[in-house]
């Protein structure tokens, strides 16, 4: 069963880890924002969001005795969401040799907060995987699919690219070239979640 947690987005905030824990009650509190003004790294080194990057921290109570390593415990985690991330001891997030974001864990008496910085700004995709989980059966992306995630790339301010980990193997040609011609089939329906 998942952990019910409340959740709050705004556009901006001076520090995610400070609203998130002047503003944590009983249950777990997520707080997303898209920046930040007064964001802080390791150590209180200075943390600049970027422009087209993502803000969050989670805060929530624990008990007093708790020992287990969280910083680790959260690289782990944030690592394992993405298989392309790589993580670098001890709060970085890694995609090949670039930091794509960061982590900080803090912890004041019973409550931790754990934030993560991640730069959405990226010229390159690489593809991980080429399946998904639709909700009921594992498949592997369309075209059109393939598209969506890899128009990320440069974000209409560079050109992108993309491409597959060498765990993947080659993409199939006749989807990259639907992707790069922008040619895909017409829906017949569409399914609302």
């Amino acid at each position: 069963m998942a952990t019910p947690y409340l959740q709050i987005r705004v556009d901006e905030v001076p520090s995610t880890q400070d609203f998130a824990k002047s503003r944590l009650e009983e249950l777990p509190l997520l707080v997303v924002a898209q920046r930040q003004t007064a964001g802080r790294g390791r150590s209180g080194a200075e943390w600049t969001t970027a422009p087209r990057a993502l803000a969050t921290s989670i805060a929530f109570h624990v008990d007093p005795d708790e020992s287990r390593p969280l910083s680790l415990v959260a690289g782990v985690a944030a690592a394992r969401t993405k298989s392309a991330f790589g993580l670098k001891w001890p709060n970085d997030l890694m995609i090949d040799d670039s930091k794509v974001g960061g982590i900080l864990v803090e912890r004041a008496d019973a409550v931790v907060v754990i934030g993560m910085g991640l730069n959405l700004d990226v010229d390159h995709i690489a593809f991980a995987s080429l399946r998904k989980f639709d909700g009921r059966v594992e498949r592997a992306l369309t075209a059109a699919e393939v598209a969506q995630i890899a128009g990320r790339a440069g974000r209409h301010m560079n050109d992108g690219s993309f491409g597959t980990t060498s765990n993947v193997g080659p993409l199939d040609p006749a989807i990259a070239e639907a992707v790069e011609n922008h040619r895909f089939p017409k829906l017949r329906h569409i399914n609302w979640r």
